[in-house]
């Protein structure tokens, strides 16, 4: 898995239960 990827999982798996998060929010959050 790439750095990329590893970031991304983990970003998916700190939204908690109930929230969403855009793709968008997500690559931010990833600095990308």
């Amino acid at each position: 898995m790439t750095l990329f990827q590893e970031k991304v999982k983990n970003i998916v798996r700190s939204i908690p239960s109930g929230k969403t998060m855009s793709y968008k929010e997500v690559a931010t959050k990833a600095d990308n």
